[in-house]
């Protein structure tokens, strides 16, 4: 088993019902049994408020115990800032995620003098 934790956060803004949350719920115990994570925590957040909170510990001998107090590194900030930034191009319009690379300089998003 692979001995990473993965933190879930999932931000829903529409309307939430019970049986999302168990389909949650069923989800992390399916990233623990297939070996892609260890303990694992998922939130839900509605209108800036926590409407769902759950801890799934795996039991794994070599796993890590995780509860209301545990600490997670953040191991590679370039990560979140990238998707930070591209969710904010996405936002204004300024970039299709299906929208080829070689395209960018000439949409401006990129400066052409990177491109060469």
């Amino acid at each position: 088993m692979k001995p990473n934790i993965l933190f879930l956060s999932l931000f829903i803004c529409t309307g939430l019902v019970f049986g999302q949350f168990e389909n949650i719920t069923a989800f992390q115990q399916k990233l623990i049994k297939n070996e892609i994570t260890g303990s694992n925590v998922a939130m839900v957040y509605q209108g800036g408020e926590v409407v769902y909170h759950h801890i799934e510990n795996s039991m794994h001998k070599h796993g890590k115990y995780i509860n209301n107090n545990s600490i997670f590194p953040i191991w590679s900030m370039s990560k979140p800032v990238t998707i930070v930034a591209m969710m904010t191009l996405k936002e204004k319009g300024m970039i299709r995620f299906d929208d080829k690379v070689s395209m960018m300089g000439q949409s401006r998003v990129i400066p052409m003098t990177w491109m060469s």
